[in-house]
């Protein structure tokens, strides 16, 4: 069992708060402005999202804008979660063959395709101990479903090549699998404390949003070559640009390509300062 590493810290720890947080990030003025009800049936036309994973109270009500693009198309039954590796633990690229705990219950790994996988993917689970990418997106599903099981995977090796192998291996284990891919990432890192202060005149939040701007135009357009090609040229610090890869690679080869973003903003939205991360919500539809 993978008990919560960040529960009290990026959301919540008691059922009670983590539901009403959940709440709030749909009804923030950032946010969707209402709790969407799930679909009676899947459609299937929504593949997967790109959601933030900072704390709720800054990146809660952009994720919520994703959530509810899932939750109206119907929740699948089996959920890629896949993240950046923050902490530095565990193989290049880790798999989780463990099921997950949160404030608001348990979560099953899709343990059949889990081990399919961990022909192509080594099963590490110190990579996942601590990190919180993958961790953060399950209270937003379990407020809605408690039947999905998961396939969480993180990657500290974010290379292209590696993105591609993943997104092919993926392919290939869940061929006739109703599925769907959250890739978490946040956008970029903006301030002294990051390694990456604004230009003059500019506010923090300004400079993340036209950083932002252009990694997002390649997001939509489905070129994951030229994602990288801009996170080189303008030393773009989004964290999870492998995860986003992914999921463009495999839209790519099923035949997603309505790509959407769904809303942006700044953590200097929340609080403006010195610092500011950018999150973005993009739904990948057919």
């Amino acid at each position: 069992m993978r008990e919560p590493a960040v529960a009290g810290q990026f959301y919540p720890a008691t059922r009670r708060s983590l539901k009403r947080a959940v709440e709030e990030s749909f009804l923030h003025p950032l946010g969707p402005g209402e709790i969407p009800s799930p679909a009676e049936s899947r459609s299937g036309r929504v593949l997967g999202t790109v959601n933030p994973h900072a704390g709720y109270v800054y990146s809660g009500p952009i994720a919520a804008h994703s959530v509810k693009a899932i939750v109206e198309d119907g929740i699948p039954p089996v959920f890629v979660l896949i993240g950046p590796n923050h902490t530095g633990y565990g193989s290049a690229v880790s798999l989780s063959v463990e099921d997950f705990r949160t404030p608001l219950g348990v979560v099953k790994n899709a343990i059949e395709l889990s081990e399919a996988l961990s022909r192509y993917i080594e099963v590490d689970e110190m990579a996942h101990l601590m990190e919180h990418s993958v961790e953060v997106q399950i209270p937003f599903l379990q407020y809605f479903s408690d039947s999905f099981r998961i396939i969480p995977i993180v990657m500290g090796d974010q290379r292209l090549k590696v993105a591609k192998e993943i997104a092919g291996h993926l392919l290939k284990v869940l061929e006739g699998v109703d599925f769907g891919i959250i890739a978490s990432s946040d956008f970029t890192h903006c301030g002294y404390a990051y390694g990456q202060p604004p230009p003059p005149g500019m506010s923090a939040g300004e400079f993340a949003k036209s950083q932002d701007e252009r990694a997002i135009e390649k997001i939509l357009a489905l070129d994951t070559e030229g994602l990288y090609r801009i996170r080189e040229e303008i030393n773009l610090t989004m964290c999870g640009y492998g995860p986003v890869a992914v999921l463009m690679e495999v839209a790519k080869s099923l035949g997603y390509r309505d790509v959407k973003l769904l809303k942006y903003a700044t953590s200097y939205d929340i609080s403006p300062g010195p610092l500011a991360v950018g999150y973005g919500s993009i739904a990948f539809r057919r």
